[in-house]
């Protein structure tokens, strides 16, 4: 591997040498520094085992041992998929204790991208001068969807390519991508994998509505119509709780978690099917919160299909507008037979929503 063409890394609008990093000289103003430049110290001294956390959002936290080979493999995937080059400049705006931030890291050491990091936040963008142009970049939806609705939309023009990962993107925001020159792209993978093993390309005209796994990487589906991944530089195969649809060797449609699915009255329901509809139900009726399906313990059909939004109970006019169209639009057995209403939804600290602690918050109430 080349040896790193830059001797400096810029994080908060500062510059610091890596010689101060790697020498513990340097200490950082806060925990996204402080874990930023122990990664970085830990790697230029040629650590081989790193050890990651899950953020939780499918289940308790645990803690994963991955190798340095294992994430440089991952990286030079990347490196292939998107055409990063050697002198890039490359945008680290999450949090470099998960695996999604150490990435960004790694990708710069081994690809040689100039590296600018920026405290995670809604609205990075904001922190780097508006002249600064960026080559590769990494946000998650809730970025995205703040940056484009602020002064900051047309500065996503000025990156050349950025991966979106963590969660779905909503349809509205997939709609306000297609304006922009950079190149978006959705990932698809989990700590387990060392970061994504497939991209969707969101935009332009070689858009997809499927994943594409990377280089090397094989799938196919167990009995329950979930995803196992066998990749060259991980052991043995991933077993998932995804459910997909394999299109051919290489591409898949992304339906669910198999954890969520909800057993109604004898028919299985995944609610990522249902909720991009109603998304554009409740954005027609004026609601713009956040909401997602949940199963709840129902006598007559087992499980019956609650519609969780955050905030406020919404006006009864309102109500009865959004049942209106929920019955004009959706199947029977797809509409919501309660719709519950909670001030804060749990989420876990990459910012995703905490499905199973939210629901835990609300489960006497039935």
């Amino acid at each position: 591997m080349a040896i790193y063409p830059f001797d400096s890394i810029d994080i908060n609008g500062r510059t610091v040498s890596l010689e101060e990093i790697k020498t513990e000289t340097l200490l950082g103003h806060n925990d996204f520094e402080l874990s930023t430049f122990l990664f970085i110290k830990d790697w230029l001294n040629g650590t081989e085992y790193f050890t990651l956390n899950t953020s939780g959002s499918t289940g308790t936290p645990k803690e994963i041992i991955v190798t340095r080979e294992q994430m440089i493999a991952s990286a030079l995937l990347t490196q292939q998929a998107i055409g990063l080059k050697r002198g890039f400049t490359a945008f680290v705006c999450l949090d470099t204790k998960y695996i999604a931030g150490k990435m960004m890291l790694v990708r710069c050491f081994v690809t040689g991208m100039k590296l600018i990091a920026v405290n995670p936040s809604a609205n990075p963008l904001k922190e780097i001068s508006t002249g600064q142009e960026i080559d590769f970049a990494a946000f998650v939806p809730y970025q995205i969807q703040e940056m484009l609705s602020s002064d900051c939309d047309g500065r996503l023009n000025q990156i050349h390519a950025a991966i979106i990962g963590g969660a779905a993107l909503d349809h509205f925001t997939r709609e306000k991508l297609q304006l922009s020159s950079c190149q978006f792209y959705a990932t698809y993978g989990m700590t387990e994998t060392v970061s994504h093993i497939a991209l969707q390309k969101l935009n332009g005209p070689d858009s997809s509505e499927f994943f594409q796994t990377l280089s090397g990487i094989q799938i196919k589906l167990d009995d329950r119509s979930c995803l196992i991944i066998k990749s060259p530089y991980l052991k043995g195969e991933i077993h998932t709780n995804d459910i997909v649809e394999i299109i051919s060797t290489n591409e898949f449609k992304w339906i669910g978690r198999y954890d969520n699915v909800i057993n109604s009255g004898g028919v299985k329901v995944s609610p990522e099917n249902i909720e991009p509809v109603i998304e554009k139900i409740l954005n027609k009726a004026g609601i713009n919160r956040l909401f997602f399906l949940a199963g709840a313990p129902d006598q007559r059909l087992g499980e019956k299909i609650l519609l969780i939004i955050e905030g406020e109970r919404l006006e009864n006019n309102t109500l009865e507008e959004i049942i209106s169209m929920f019955k004009h639009t959706l199947l029977v057995y797809e509409i919501p037979k309660e719709i519950v209403f909670k001030k804060k939804f749990l989420c876990t600290e990459t910012g995703k929503i905490n499905r199973i602690k939210t629901i835990e918050l609300i489960e006497n109430q039935f």
